[in-house]
């Protein structure tokens, strides 16, 4: 039998509102966080989902939490769904990094999947991690709540596009994107799909049209 994963990114957090690094940092959503969690819970209401599973850190398991609501399922939490570790540059605006880590920072950036910043995890780390996590899934339609680093990683490994061309895989705060794994290579259906958020963003931010 075939599985459909949903990789779904939290809402909105203090951090992201303020432009900080958050990597495993424990942060909450903010209120237009929690309105982007709702007209989420609300996309995916009529669709079938059979099992949910989250990262451990608040804001993946308070929007896991809402979409396994209307159907409902409870909540298992997977360490592995966590996002990449970024130590010592948790809790700081790249501005504040640069400041103080110049040539680190400018490596990162241009290599992202070389460089790891101190106390931090690699990109290698992290992608062992979600493609064990991914080797599991049982069958049916399953949501992973879980965040934009992790799910840029496991898409890179799952299509073969390089770790360093991570940021053309972007996801938005609460979008959904979805891969379909039946049979040999796994088929990427949408990226980013955020239509259930229209009323939500700024008008020079269009959303993207997708059939999760």
């Amino acid at each position: 039998m075939a599985t459909r994963l949903l990789l779904v990114r939290h809402g909105e957090t203090t951090y992201n509102a303020s432009g900080v690094v958050s990597g495993q940092a424990d942060v909450p959503l903010t209120g237009p966080g929690d309105c982007q969690v709702a007209a989420l819970a609300r996309r995916l209401a009529d669709r079938r989902i059979d099992h949910v599973v989250s990262s451990p850190l608040a804001r993946a398991v308070a929007t896991a939490e809402a979409i396994a609501a209307p159907h409902g399922l409870g909540v298992r939490l997977d360490d592995d769904l966590r996002e990449l570790g970024m130590g010592a540059w948790e809790g700081r605006t790249p501005r504040e990094i640069r400041a103080r880590e110049p040539a680190t920072f400018d490596a990162w950036r241009a290599r992202p999947d070389r460089v790891v910043p101190e106390g931090g995890e690699s990109v290698a780390a992290l992608a062992d991690r979600a493609m064990r996590a991914a080797e599991n899934l049982p069958p049916g339609t399953v949501v992973w709540s879980t965040h934009g680093g992790f799910i840029g990683v496991l898409l890179c490994r799952l299509l073969g596009v390089p770790q360093h061309r991570r940021s053309q895989l972007h996801t938005d705060n609460a979008s959904v994107s979805e891969v379909y794994f039946d049979g040999k290579y796994p088929v990427l259906r949408a990226l980013n799909a955020t239509e259930h958020l229209a009323d939500l963003l700024p008008d020079h931010h269009r959303p993207v049209y997708a059939s999760p």
